[in-house]
């Protein structure tokens, strides 16, 4: 099999059940895209935003692409029913003979203040697609609100 066992940080914090969450950042980089999405709690909604990097000579910038707006109860069941605090200390280094792929590192600061971080490279934690898939139709659907406004 290419791919290797997947590790984690054996000091990470072991984080379990999400009760709140102060931010929340998914940095992804790959051959073609460069993107943050971030989630921010405001009040009894959240905030999910994506931001790409644009790419100029002699730097980048980091533009805000488009927000959704979605209750915060809604976010934390998704952070728990794909086990985002397990997630903690995760690194998943990149398989060999894989030529290409996606880097990601996830950041953040939940249940007042403990701090989760993971990545990986072409290597992903459980459940990593269900959430990703979760963030991608909500911005999805905000850039159709917009659009048809």
């Amino acid at each position: 099999m290419f791919f290797k066992k997947k590790k984690y940080d054996r000091d990470a914090p072991k984080i379990g059940r999400i009760e709140s969450f102060e931010f929340i950042k998914l940095h992804l980089s790959g051959m073609r895209l460069t993107e943050d999405i971030e989630i921010t709690p405001q009040g009894e909604e959240s905030l999910i935003c994506s931001y790409k990097y644009v790419y100029r000579p002699g730097g980048h910038d980091r533009e805000l692409d488009v927000c959704a707006v979605r209750p915060a109860a809604e976010v934390l069941e998704v952070l728990n029913s794909c086990e985002i605090g397990n997630w903690s200390g995760f690194h998943g280094p990149h398989p060999p003979h894989v030529l290409d792929g996606t880097m990601f590192s996830l950041d953040a600061s939940v249940n007042g203040g403990e701090k989760l971080r993971a990545d990986g490279s072409e290597n992903f934690p459980p459940k990593y697609r269900e959430f990703t898939d979760y963030l991608y139709e909500r911005l999805r659907e905000a850039e159709k609100r917009k659009d048809n406004e």
